[in-house]
């Protein structure tokens, strides 16, 4: 049995890629996501039990992704990952309904 879908949003690759192996080795459906238009996609294809995304990614940025989530009513908790801390982020994040905000690096059991 499944442990819930996950989206995990991440243009480096390589943490990407840690993340979803955390995740799927404790049991979750994972799908990922390199940049914003991505995850957009994956958004189409239904409901998650939680988003992880960074907050810098190309293009447009993982609040404007959780703006997004939420100005389309969806309920999902939106985990924000930052390497570089930003008041102005984390502040509109936290008024967006961040479910929590992470700093990396991001360790396994921070993320479970």
């Amino acid at each position: 049995m499944m442990a819930g879908r996950i989206l995990i949003v991440e243009d480096e690759a390589v943490l990407r890629l840690t993340f979803e192996e955390f995740l799927r080795e404790e049991g979750y459906e994972v799908s990922t996501a390199g940049d914003y238009a991505e995850a957009l996609g994956h958004l189409e294809g239904g409901a998650y039990d939680a988003i992880v995304t960074d907050i810098i990614l190309p293009g447009k940025t993982g609040v404007d992704l959780l703006r997004f989530i939420r100005e389309q009513g969806r309920a999902e908790p939106v985990v924000m990952i930052t390497g570089q801390p930003d008041l102005t982020s984390a502040a509109e994040a936290v008024r967006l309904g961040a479910f929590d905000y992470l700093m990396k690096p991001v360790t396994r059991e921070a993320l479970m």
